[in-house]
């Protein structure tokens, strides 16, 4: 059953639009509470866009982009712990220097840290994404595409979410493979892949940032980008359940958008100012927490009721 006040998407055969899902938004009556996360050690940089928390020899911790204000190109993942209520910079586990928006997650029962690592070449920047297991030692690296996340199927075998871009993909789509193994995710083959129909808005773009494996399904968080008439940038954070043996999406659903943050001065106004990037989240019994940037300058947290109880029990 839905926790009080939730209202379910069901299943509709009309065209998806952005309009829709923030209608739906507005409606939904979720309860949340939200906060930004007291980050202790940043000094003049801002620390945002992070991983969900994770358990690292007995303690939690956090990874965060930090960068100061002005030079985003400056970015380096760095590690938080909990401490409190606060998270406190590490001194236990490395800095990942040219990196960005870390993320996390399991493999057959071994924790996996990703992100994506930013370096220059023939004078332009380009990122590859990166896994590394719990010694932080590289296991995969892609080139030239970011929002790549796995998920551990039934069978074992590794969903794998892509999100290429250019030509027919445009600014970014979502696509979908099986792989048996992370290393090979070193020579993934897009050609393989499904596009993956029925999150994206036309006019959108967008990607994939945590997975859920479910009993059956696969519960996704990703988020859906558009630029406005003046080109700023408008990120809202999406939730749906997959199917990995039907590749079908259902009741995709806005869940997160910046109103449910305070109003904050963003790394750069108005351009970033409407942008949530979502991180991660956890379940936990009727409710459920996602981790989410911020106006590219801020790590914030969403606790409310759990929406997947609209599809089933996870």
């Amino acid at each position: 059953m839905p926790g009080e006040g939730a209202v379910c998407s069901l299943p509709k055969k009309e065209q998806l639009s952005l309009e829709k899902l923030l209608r739906e938004y507005e409606k939904s009556g979720y309860i949340k509470i939200s906060e930004i996360l007291e980050l202790k050690g940043l000094g003049y940089k801002d620390g945002y866009n992070p991983s969900k928390p994770f358990e690292y020899n007995g303690e939690t911790y956090i990874g965060i982009r930090v960068d100061p204000r002005w030079d985003e190109y400056g970015s380096q993942v760095v590690f938080f712990k909990r401490e409190g209520k606060s998270w406190c910079k590490s001194e236990d586990l490395p800095i990942l220097p040219n990196s960005l928006d870390p993320f996390v997650t399991e493999i057959d029962n071994e924790l996996i840290i990703g992100c994506v690592e930013i370096y220059c070449s023939n004078g332009r920047i380009n990122y590859k994404t990166v896994y590394r297991d719990e010694n932080f030692e590289k296991i995969a690296e892609i080139e030239g595409m970011k929002c790549i996340r796995v998920a551990e199927l039934p069978n074992k075998e590794i969903g794998v979410f892509l999100r290429p871009k250019g030509s027919k993909y445009g600014r970014g789509k979502i696509c979908y493979t099986v792989i048996n193994s992370l290393e090979e995710l070193n020579n993934v083959n897009l050609d393989e892949a499904e596009l993956v129909e029925g999150v994206l808005p036309e006019g959108t773009w967008g990607g994939i940032n945590d997975v859920y494996p479910g009993k059956e399904k696969l519960y996704v968080l990703g988020y859906i980008a558009h630029l406005s008439e003046k080109e700023n940038k408008n990120y809202y954070c999406t939730i749906f359940k997959f199917d990995p043996e039907t590749k079908k999406v259902e009741s995709p659903k806005i869940v997160v958008t910046r109103k449910d943050f305070p109003k904050l001065p963003a790394k750069m106004e108005p351009e970033l100012y409407n942008v949530v990037y979502p991180g991660g989240f956890s379940v936990e019994g009727r409710k459920i927490e996602i981790y989410l940037g911020i106006s590219d300058a801020y790590a914030g947290k969403v606790t409310m009721q759990n929406p997947f109880e609209c599809f089933s029990a996870i």
